[in-house]
């Protein structure tokens, strides 16, 4: 019989039956972080181009800046549509530069009204360059002016003619049509603040009441100074 040694199994290790894993600490990030990273980021939305008027509102605009007395505003208006239009002869750009001039000559007539006509005299002045095919401008002006020397002259002017200052104040009545005894009116209360302004001799004084009653005969004001000098 043969000797044979006994064969021995190798010795193995029982399976672990519980593996250990270092722990790991989780952290919670901030919640505005959380909040961050979650909401939606919305794409920015490209910018309306302004949308362009038309040469017709262009034109009504600049028309109706004109006629409300927003002159600056109707200028810009204008320089507008003269960049999109081929010249100054255009009719379009004829009417609204008209708009424009009646515009400043309105705004005359009114400083006329309240006897400052050196504003007047610029603003119609302005109105002819506007349009200076237009002769009524120019022609208005040169009324205004004679009504301005006129005022002067009863304010200042010395040596006064009653004859030679009520031919003058005729060619302004035909002038100035209704509009005559407003004017009448303020020269008249020029004349009477030069009369109680009136600080040299006597004589002088009664010769300017004198004249005041040739011209403005029938204005308040010049009559009571009238009954006083007959006092």
């Amino acid at each position: 019989v043969n000797n044979v040694a006994p064969i021995v199994a190798p010795t193995v290790d029982p399976l672990p039956t519980k593996v250990t894993t270092p722990s790991v600490q989780e952290t919670n990030p901030p919640p505005a972080q959380v909040a961050k990273s979650v909401a939606p980021v919305e794409p920015q939305r490209p910018a309306r181009p302004q949308r362009e008027l038309s040469l017709t509102q262009l034109k009504e605009r600049t028309i109706s800046l004109a006629r409300s007395g927003e002159i600056p505003d109707a200028i810009a208006s204008l320089r507008d549509l003269q960049t999109k239009l081929p010249g100054e002869d255009d009719p379009t750009i004829q009417e609204t530069t008209v708009a424009i001039a009646q515009a400043y000559a309105r705004l005359a007539e009114r400083a006329v009204t309240d006897g400052n006509y050196s504003s007047a005299i610029a603003l119609m002045t302005r109105a002819h360059e506007m349009t200076p095919n237009l002769p009524i401008y120019s022609s208005r002006r040169q009324q205004i002016e004679r009504i301005a020397r006129f005022s002067e002259s009863l304010e200042h002017g010395r040596n006064l003619s009653a004859d030679a200052l009520r031919e003058e104040l005729g060619r302004i009545r035909e002038s100035e049509g209704p509009q005559y005894y407003a004017v009448r009116l303020r020269l008249a209360n020029v004349m009477a603040q030069r009369i109680q302004q009136q600080g040299g001799e006597q004589a002088q004084t009664k010769a300017l009441i004198t004249l005041a009653q040739e011209l403005f005969e029938g204005v308040p004001e010049i009559d009571r100074l009238g009954e006083r000098n007959h006092s």
